[in-house]
């Protein structure tokens, strides 16, 4: 009994054992290398049978599979396999591992494995070298090694994106260098093809608060926009603007440099009044409207010089579209309205410059804008238009800033407005274009009527109050 105990250790000694769901134990392949054979061939030994073994060329071959399949005492068992033994019965099994591609053979239709060469080889150091040789070289051709001076040496590029990083940028740096562009040059002379490209990008890098400030404070910017304005191109003029614009926009420091020390009102001011181009013009009021809003000083200084009066005459003569003068009245106005509701606890200062400025006082023109846009035969439908129109009227009247006899003939043109408005499921706009409505577009169209019915109503009540 001791020495079958003896035999069963020795023998589980030279396996890995791991364990299985059903109390048997798996193995996994034994290999035995044979010293004697020359060519130091590894020889498979069966985990059953003989330990020395018959000769190889005598031996059964176990063909595996996907399953479990039991091993014969004598088999020889090619390597790669699962194999398990349970220790009550001595039952020794075996089957393929899992996605295993078994070369010299392959899975038939039962998926079991089927050798070519009828018998298990084994390839010898010198073999395998003699069939490795008749692989196609799939290295590159000495043909083609002439190519290989097409590409650059590793520290020619190191050296090319050395200089690269040199030539690198910041955005105030690419600011700096257009202003001495256009300093350098004379703008007469220049065709404006040269100079919007620069002034475009020059608009694109302003926009940012840090390059504005750069560009206005350290290196002389307003005077140099006003040193292009004076080319001869309408286009350059336009462009010009456009770059203040940018400047001004959202930034209260540039604000108070431009009105302390630039005369940016005086120039605009004249921009405006000169009637050069319309688009000059509207280029100049968006320059404007960009300053002083939200800058109550700015406000009061425009209106001393009767900035509100020329903003009236331009919308009349249609130099500006009305609808933005309105839109723009609109908007100090409501500035004014909630600083002076506001506690004097809460930002005094602010308060009091807004009564100083008093640019209800100074805006006139509101209502006759109002009725020239509600009474003209070609009354446009343009929802944006349309409904700064109806906002403009409703604060007006509510405001009861807007002369009472010119209600109705407000009624007269926005009656039939509105029904076009409840009735039409195609709308068109300013320029005679369709619009095709989706769900988006409808839903404004019904806030917009929604408004229109609110106004037609409000004036309604006030001109019958009148009437009695």
């Amino acid at each position: 009994m001791s020495i079958i105990l003896f035999l069963v250790l020795f023998t589980l000694s030279a396996v890995e054992i791991y364990p299985s769901e059903d109390n048997s134990v798996v193995f996994v392949r034994e290999v035995v290398e044979n010293q004697n054979n020359e060519d130091s061939q590894m020889e498979i030994k069966g985990l059953s049978g003989n330990p020395n073994g018959p000769e190889e060329k005598e031996a059964e071959l176990f063909i595996p599979s996907r399953y479990w399949q039991k091993v014969k005492p004598g088999q020889v068992l090619p390597s790669g396999l699962h194999y398990r033994m349970n220790l009550q019965t001595g039952l020794k099994e075996a089957k393929l591992l899992d996605d295993t591609d078994v070369k010299n053979g392959k899975l038939d239709e039962s998926n079991a494995w089927v050798d070519h060469t009828g018998k298990f080889n084994h390839l010898s150091g010198e073999e395998l070298k003699s069939k490795l040789s008749g692989l196609p070289d799939d290295g590159p051709k000495n043909e083609n090694l002439a190519d290989l001076s097409k590409y650059r040496d590793i520290e020619e590029l190191r050296k090319d994106f050395a200089e690269m990083n040199k030539q690198m940028k910041t955005e105030s740096e690419i600011v700096k260098e257009i202003t001495n562009y256009f300093r350098s040059q004379i703008i007469h002379e220049l065709d404006h093809d040269f100079i919007l490209p620069k002034l475009e990008d020059l608009t694109y890098y302003v926009h940012q608060i840090d390059n504005a400030e750069d560009f206005i404070l350290k290196m002389n910017g307003l005077e140099l926009i006003k040193h292009i304005y004076n080319h001869s191109e309408a286009s350059v003029k336009q462009a010009a603007l456009k770059t203040l614009s940018a400047c001004l926009q959202s930034n209260q420091k540039l604000k108070v440099f431009a009105i302390e020390n630039g005369q940016i009102l005086q120039f605009l001011t004249r921009s405006m009044d000169s009637k050069i181009d319309s688009k000059v013009t509207k280029s100049a009021f968006n320059a404007l409207s960009a300053l002083i809003r939200n800058f109550p000083f700015a406000q009061k200084v425009f209106g001393d010089m009767s900035g509100f009066q020329l903003l009236c005459k331009l919308a009349e003569s249609d130099y500006i579209p009305s609808h933005r003068v309105l839109q723009l009245q609109m908007d100090l106005l409501s500035e004014a309205a909630f600083a002076l509701q506001e506690t004097e606890a809460h930002d005094p200062t602010r308060r009091k410059q807004y009564e100083v400025a008093a640019v209800i006082k100074k805006i006139s023109c509101s209502c006759k804008l109002i009725h020239k846009a509600f009474t003209s035969p070609n009354l446009t439908v343009n929802l944006n238009v349309f409904e700064v129109l109806i906002d403009a009227a409703r604060k007006f009247t509510e405001d009861d800033i807007c002369v009472r006899s010119q209600f109705k003939k407000w009624l007269e043109s926005l009656k039939p407005v509105l029904v076009n408005l409840l009735v039409e499921k195609d709308l068109r706009s300013g320029v005679g274009e369709k619009i095709q409505l989706d769900s988006e577009m409808d839903e404004y169209r019904q806030e917009v009527v929604s408004k229109l019915t609110d106004l037609v109503q409000s004036i309604k009540s006030i001109t019958d109050r009148s009437e009695l």
